[in-house]
C-alpha cells in the first residue's frame, strides 16, 4: 500500500471504533501528503465540514499556507500557543514536527481531538530528523556543550513507541515502508446520557460528571467543615462539573434567599477558564441572569442577584472569607499550601489531574488526602472520575500519550520485607539511559510523580536529552527506591566567568551564576558543581533515612571525581530544610520574592567538597546570614519567623558582634525589668545577632518557637498583637525577656 492508502486503513479503524487514530508520516514532503490525504479524508470519507486544528513552529512554514484550502472550520497556531487550545475539541490535528518536538505540545494537542478523529505528524526523513535539533533541544544546551552532544534519546521513544503500540502507526514515505497494529474492534456508539431535561444536569456527558455536580450542589446544604476531593485523568470533564455544580448553588441561593461567596483558584488563570465557562452555560440553562466582571479579557467575577464567584491567586486565597473555595489543578500547588486553605474555609473543593501533561496529581491524591483524612471534624468526600469525554474508555491513543511521556507511570510495587528494609542494604548506581529498561525508567521516573514534584513531559525529555542531566538512583534488590537528577554546572573559563561577574545569565548554571551576581567570587565560577534538579524517595520509604543515604552516596561520587560542590534549589519549607542542612548543606541565596503560585521563598544550598570550594562557600554562607538579618525588616519581613531562624543558624562559622557600652547597659536594664522593650530594642537587636551568628557548640539551644519569636519581634520587628495572631504566644513580652535572660547568662551579661 502507498501511503494515503495507509493512511485510509487507519483512518477507517477510527471511523468504525469511533477511538482516534495517530499517524506520523516521515518524507520530505510530509505536509503535502498530510494536506493532500486531509482533503480527501474530509470530501469523501467524512463529507462533512470538520473542526481542523493546524499546528506548527512558527507562521512562516509551509503547512500554513498549504491548509488553507481544506474545507472545514480551520484553527491555525503556533506551538507556542498550544496553552491556548487546552479545552477546545477537533476533530482532525494536522501538526509539523520538523522544527519543534516539545512533550508538552504533544500532550495538548493530542488531547483535543474527539473521538473518530486523527492525528497527523509531520517529519522529515527519519535520519534528517534523528541528526538535526528541534527548538527544544536547542535550548538545552549549555556551556561547554556543543549541538553534537544533545542526545536524541526521547525522538528515538516517540519513534519506538509508535511501533509498539496499538492505534498508532508511522509511515516512512521514502523507504516505502510503514510500522502499525491494526486495530479492529466492535462498532462503538458515541456515549451521550440524558441525567435531566433541564438544567446543568442535562449538560453532563457521563455518569461521572452527574455525580460530581450533584455532590458539589449537596455542599452548601451540609453545615459542618467539608472537602470535596475530585480526582481525575486529563479530559474527563472535571472542570466543567463543578462548574455546573456552582450553577446550581446560584440557583439555590436565588431560591432560599441567602448570600453567597465563592472563591476559585489555579496555579495559573488558564485553569479556571473552563470551569468558568461551564459556570455561565450552567446559569444559562437554569435562566438566571448574571453579570461579568472582565480583565485583559478573562472573566475575573461571576455575579447573579444572590451569588458573588471571583477568580483569586492562590497565595491570596487563604486570607479572604468565602463560603466555597474551589481550586483547579491542585496537584501543581503545594501541599502546605492546600492545607492553609482548607482551614481557612467550612468549605473546599479540589480538582485535580491523576495522570497528565499539566502535572501529575498522584502524589497529590496519596499524600494530600492522607494529610485531609487526619483532620479532626472534616468531612472529607473523594470522586474519581474515569470516563473520558471526547473519545471511548481504552482509547488506544490515550494509551500511547500516557506511556511515551510517562504520564503513568509509578514507583514499583515493595514487598513487606523491603518496606522494612535498611538504607545500608542498598546500592548506588549510575543510570545510562541509552540502553535503560523501560520498567526501570517507569518506576525511578514513578517516584517523581508520587513525590509530588510538578511533573511535565518536558522535564522527561531533559532528562533523556540534555548532555549536561544525568541520573542516580538508590536501588533496593532490583528496584530504585531514591530517584535523583544532576546538572552539571560551573568550570568557566576566565573569559566567560567575567562576562557572567558584569551580568550575562548563562543558562543551565544556576548556582556558579548566583555566586558571581550576587557575591562576586570568581574563583567560584571557575569550580565545578554538580546540581541536584530533582532528589526524591520512594513513598513506602519516607522518612527513614533513605535520601540521606542516596546524598551520602552522592558526596562519596562527589570527591571521587574531584568535584567542588554539591548543591540545590527548591521551595523553602522546614521539612525541606531539615533534610538538606542535615545532610550537610549551607544556604547561599534566598530568592527575594516568594512564588507567586506556591508562595515559597526559593533557596539555593550548596556543600562544599573540595577545600578551595569550603573557603568560598563559608563566606558566601556568612555573608547571606547577614544579609538575612539586615533585610527581615524590609525584604523579607512576611517570610515564617520559623524558616527565617533555620536560615540563620544554619552556618559554616561564627560572626563576631560586639555590643556598645550603652547597649550592655539597656540590654541588663531589660533582662532585670527596669527597661521595656521599645528603650533597649537596639541592644536587644545586636545581642541577638550575636547569639544567631555564634556557632559555638556549647551555646543555651532554642526550639524553632524560640528562635521565631526573636526573628519576628526583633528582627522583623512586627507587632505585639500580630504575633500573638500569627505565633500564639499569650504573653510575648514576657516571653522574650526570659529568652534573652536566659541566652545573657551563658555570655555572663
Amino acid at each position: 500500500m502507498n501511503t494515503i492508502e495507509v493512511l485510509e486503513k487507519v483512518a477507517e479503524e477510527a471511523l468504525i471504533s469511533n477511538e482516534r487514530r495517530l499517524v506520523v508520516v516521515s518524507s520530505v514532503k510530509s505536509n503535502e501528503i498530510l494536506i493532500e490525504f486531509a482533503k480527501k479524508y474530509i470530501e469523501e470519507m467524512r463529507k462533512v465540514p470538520l473542526n481542523i486544528l493546524v499546528a506548527e513552529y512558527d507562521e512562516d512554514t509551509k503547512l500554513r499556507e498549504l491548509s488553507k484550502n481544506l474545507y472545514g472550520y480551520v484553527t491555525r497556531i503556533g506551538f507556542k500557543e498550544t496553552e491556548n487550545v487546552m479545552g477546545g475539541t477537533w476533530d482532525l490535528l494536522i501538526a509539523d514536527l520538523s522544527h519543534q518536538l516539545n512533550p508538552n505540545d504533544i500532550g495538548r494537542l493530542v488531547e483535543t481531538i474527539r473521538g473518530k478523529g486523527l492525528i497527523l505528524f509531520a517529519i522529515p526523513p527519519i535520519k534528517v530528523w534523528l541528526n538535526s535539533l528541534t527548538e527544544f533541544q536547542k535550548n538545552l544546551i549549555t556551556y561547554p556543550y556543543k549541538d553534537k552532544d544533545v542526545r536524541q534519546l526521547f525522538k528515538q521513544r516517540f519513534l519506538n513507541s509508535l511501533i509498539n503500540h496499538e492505534g498508532t502507526w508511522l509511515i516512512d514515505e521514502e523507504k516505502n515502508e510503514y510500522w502499525g497494529k491494526p486495530r479492529m474492534i466492535e462498532p462503538q456508539a458515541q456515549r451521550k446520557i440524558q441525567l435531566s431535561e433541564s438544567g446543568p444536569l442535562s449538560l453532563a456527558l457521563t455518569q461521572d460528571q452527574s455525580e460530581v455536580i450533584t455532590a458539589v450542589f449537596e455542599m452548601i446544604k451540609l453545615n459542618e467543615p467539608q472537602a470535596l476531593v475530585i480526582v481525575a485523568n486529563r479530559g474527563r470533564g472535571k472542570s466543567a462539573a463543578i462548574g455546573l455544580g456552582i450553577a446550581l448553588i446560584a440557583d439555590y441561593a436565588e431560591k432560599a434567599n441567602k448570600r453567597l461567596k465563592i472563591a476559585i483558584t489555579a496555579p495559573q488563570y488558564t485553569g479556571v477558564k473552563t470551569l468558568i465557562e461551564f459556570i455561565i452555560k450552567g446559569l444559562e440553562s437554569l435562566g438566571l441572569r448574571y453579570w461579568i466582571k472582565q480583565r485583559e479579557n478573562n472573566i475575573i467575577m461571576i455575579k447573579t442577584r444572590r451569588m458573588k464567584l471571583f477568580y483569586i491567586k492562590p497565595t491570596l486565597i487563604t486570607s479572604i472569607s468565602a463560603d466555597i473555595k474551589v481550586v483547579d489543578e491542585a496537584a501543581s500547588i503545594p501541599v502546605t499550601l492546600l492545607l492553609r486553605i482548607v482551614n481557612s474555609s467550612k468549605r473546599t473543593i479540589f480538582s485535580t489531574t491523576v495522570h497528565g501533561y499539566e502535572g501529575s496529581g498522584r502524589g497529590f491524591s496519596i499524600r494530600f488526602l492522607k494529610y485531609l483524612k487526619q483532620l479532626k471534624d472534616l468531612h472529607v468526600k473523594e470522586i474519581n472520575m474515569f470516563a473520558p469525554i471526547r473519545y471511548p474508555e481504552n482509547d488506544p491513543v490515550e494509551q500511547w500519550l500516557y506511556d511515551t511521556l510517562l504520564l503513568n507511570s509509578e514507583p514499583a510495587q515493595l514487598s513487606e520485607a523491603e518496606k522494612n528494609a535498611s538504607p545500608d542494604i542498598c546500592t548506588y548506581k549510575e543510570l545510562n539511559f541509552n540502553n535503560i529498561n523501560e520498567n526501570i525508567l517507569r518506576n525511578f521516573y514513578g517516584i517523581y510523580v508520587l513525590a509530588h514534584y510538578r511533573n511535565r513531559p518536558e522535564d522527561l525529555a531533559t532528562l533523556l536529552d540534555a548532555p549536561h542531566h544525568f541520573a542516580r538512583a538508590l536501588f533496593l534488590n532490583s528496584n530504585p527506591v531514591v530517584s535523583i537528577q544532576l546538572s552539571e554546572e560551573g568550570g568557566f573559563d576566565s573569559e566567560l566567568t567575567d562576562l557572567i561577574y558584569n551580568g550575562m545569565d548563562i543558562h543551565g548554571h544556576i548556582i556558579p551564576c548566583r555566586a558571581l551576581w550576587y557575591y562576586g567570587f570568581k574563583e567560584f565560577g571557575e569550580m565545578k558543581g554538580w546540581r541536584i534538579v530533582r532528589i526524591a524517595t520512594h513513598p513506602d520509604l519516607m522518612n527513614k533515612g533513605f535520601g540521606s543515604k542516596a546524598l551520602a552516596e552522592l558526596t562519596k561520587e562527589a570527591i571521587k571525581k574531584n568535584l567542588d560542590w554539591l548543591g540545590s534549589g527548591f521551595g523553602a519549607t522546614e521539612e525541606l530544610l531539615n533534610f538538606w542542612f542535615r545532610n550537610g548543606f549551607y544556604p547561599i541565596h534566598l530568592s527575594p520574592t516568594p512564588n507567586p503560585t506556591s508562595g515559597e521563598y526559593s533557596i539555593l544550598v550548596v556543600k562544599p567538597i573540595s577545600e578551595r570550594a569550603m573557603k568560598v562557600v563559608t563566606k558566601m554562607n556568612t555573608d547571606f546570614r547577614l544579609r538575612m538579618i539586615e533585610m527581615l525588616h524590609d525584604v523579607y519581613f512576611e517570610l515564617n519567623p520559623r524558616l527565617a531562624y533555620m536560615l540563620i543558624i544554619q552556618g559554616l562559622e561564627s560572626v563576631k558582634i560586639v555590643l556598645s557600652k550603652s547597649q550592655l547597659v539597656r540590654l541588663k536594664g531589660f533582662i532585670t525589668g527596669r527597661l521595656t522593650y521599645e528603650v533597649s530594642a537596639d541592644a536587644i537587636r545586636n545581642f541577638v545577632k550575636l547569639y544567631l551568628l555564634d556557632k559555638s557548640a556549647n551555646k543555651p539551644s532554642l526550639t524553632i518557637d524560640d528562635g521565631a519569636l526573636l526573628v519576628t519581634k526583633v528582627l522583623q520587628g512586627k507587632s505585639w498583637s500580630r504575633i500573638i495572631n500569627e505565633i500564639k504566644v499569650d504573653k510575648p513580652k514576657d516571653f522574650l525577656r526570659s529568652l534573652i535572660r536566659k541566652i545573657a547568662l551563658y555570655y555572663e551579661i
